[in-house]
């Protein structure tokens, strides 16, 4: 496991984590003072990677427990010393007391994903982005009532992407605005076989987009 630690931008120097980890891997770290940072770590020994260091560094401790982190842990955001949240494949966690407990959040927005992305402005408003464990589906979710609930955003992010390979504007998707590697398959929603593909037809291809990855 390495983490690299720099006070100028131009050298880094590489720390000693000093905790043993079979097969361990640092997928994220996030600061939350000059001294104080986390990072996660996937998944070892039973549960998620944790890690915290409160010295700048020079030493770190893997918190949390196999009942209260389960699932392989990929991203980290740190509030405070005290406060951070994390995410991971079908899992989102806080702790509010330096890693010493954990609370985890259950939505059926939530289920079925690999979050691999999170971000909290505070202990209320927090948001999430990763992708379907069984197709290619992407979502972001966001909480403003510090994951009681949950809102969806999967459709904004189809539409994104539609809109990015729909290249003049017409609200549809031709073959020649596929890229060369997916044109077959996507078109392969063209359910009506008129040579287009609506958005409907889109969020189909989506559905079944997993094979394409």
């Amino acid at each position: 496991m390495t983490i690299l630690h720099t006070t100028d931008g131009s050298t880094w120097t590489e720390q000693n984590t000093q905790v043993t980890i079979l097969d361990p891997e640092v997928l994220s770290v996030s600061c939350a003072a000059s001294l104080t940072a986390w990072a996660s770590g996937g998944f070892s020994d039973g549960f998620g990677v944790v890690l915290r260091t409160i010295d700048g560094g020079t030493t770190w401790e893997r918190v949390g427990t196999e009942t209260e982190l389960p699932n392989s842990v990929l991203d980290v955001d740190a509030i405070s010393s005290e406060n951070a949240w994390v995410s991971g494949i079908d899992c989102i966690y806080s702790t509010s007391d330096a890693g010493i407990t954990w609370t985890e959040y259950s939505d059926p927005i939530l289920n079925g994903y690999a979050w691999d992305g999170i971000y909290a402005l505070n202990n209320s408003d927090i948001w999430v982005c990763g992708g379907s464990n069984t197709t290619a589906a992407g979502r972001i979710a966001h909480t403003t009532d510090g994951g009681s609930t949950w809102t969806s955003h999967a459709d904004s992010l189809q539409e994104m992407v539609f809109r990015q390979f729909d290249q003049n504007d017409d609200d549809c998707l031709s073959p020649d605005e596929l890229p060369d590697h997916l044109r077959d398959r996507i078109m392969r929603a063209d359910l009506n076989a008129d040579g287009i593909i609506t958005h409907a037809e889109f969020r189909e291809a989506i559905n079944q987009f997993s094979e394409l990855r």
